[in-house]
């Protein structure tokens, strides 16, 4: 177990934390575009535990990246987990995650390694 933060993703500064019990720990800033034509930022954070997903659902979450389980399982062997709760963390937008405004890019980016360095 990796029981530190690790950049997943330098673009949205996307960083994940495999935590002792299996769970992951993922954190990102993410672009809002306003309705007048501005861009604000979020942080979003959560807490995935993929044993809490059917196989069926996991292939729904994965399905925007891979075209099976079997193929992600393939392609990452002993870090699929990390993958699938990567992807899970990805589409996951109805209310399972933690957000955080921010006034800009530099104040979302300030809050995600403030929190990652705690």
């Amino acid at each position: 177990m990796k029981e530190k933060w690790y950049c997943t993703d330098k673009d949205c500064l996307q960083y994940c934390k495999e935590n002792s019990d299996g769970t992951f720990e993922f954190i990102e800033k993410v672009a809002l575009n306003t309705y007048d034509g501005n861009t604000c930022y979020i942080v979003k954070k959560a807490l995935i535990d993929i044993r809490d997903y059917t196989a069926k659902e996991i292939e729904a979450y994965i399905s925007s990246y891979y075209d099976s389980l079997d193929q992600l399982k393939e392609n990452y062997g002993k870090h699929s987990n990390e993958i699938i709760a990567e992807c899970i963390f990805e589409e996951t937008n109805n209310g399972k995650c933690d957000v955080y405004g921010a006034k800009n890019e530099e104040d979302a980016d300030a809050f995600i390694k403030n929190f990652i360095e705690k």
